[in-house]
């Protein structure tokens, strides 16, 4: 059960990185797309498409260590007045899954908005906002303090 919560929450660790680089590079696509002028294409829909997907990879990881694994929500389940007076405790139990999970369906929002029937422009315009809001949310969920920058294999 240990080994199954270690490799687990370093899968969950190193796809944070992976999150953030395709996230970064829809951003891009996104804001160059607005700001040339260019058509949607392929690549656009598929940078988006590409976020949704490891976001949820990452969310049914996240809801394994949160359900299953975590020793924090194990307490915090059993005695919530410990998550008001904790700080990490309450991040991880609260303020991490409320945060993310805006993050995740402020992507998916944003992934539909190329998909529909609008303007190339205007799918540029709303991708780019929906995705930078989800990037500054994960930003902001992400635990720098309190986790190692890369997994303790």
């Amino acid at each position: 059960m240990i080994l199954a919560k270690e490799i687990i929450l370093g899968i969950h660790n190193i796809l944070r990185w992976v999150i953030l680089v395709i996230g970064g590079f829809a951003i891009i696509r996104m804001y160059l797309g607005w700001a040339r002028g260019t058509g949607w294409n392929k690549l656009d829909q598929n940078a988006g498409l590409f976020f949704t997907i490891v976001l949820d990879l990452q969310l049914m990881l996240g809801l394994l260590l949160y359900f299953l694994f975590s020793d924090l929500t194990k307490i915090a389940f059993t005695n919530f007045s410990i998550v008001l007076s904790n700080s990490t405790i309450r991040f991880f139990t609260i303020y991490h899954v409320l945060l993310m999970g805006i993050a995740i369906l402020i992507a998916h929002l944003g992934n539909s908005f190329g998909k529909k029937e609008i303007s190339d422009s205007e799918k540029h315009i709303r991708t780019a906002i929906a995705y930078s809001l989800t990037f500054l949310l994960l930003l902001l969920a992400i635990p720098w303090t309190t986790r190692s920058l890369l997994p303790n294999f």
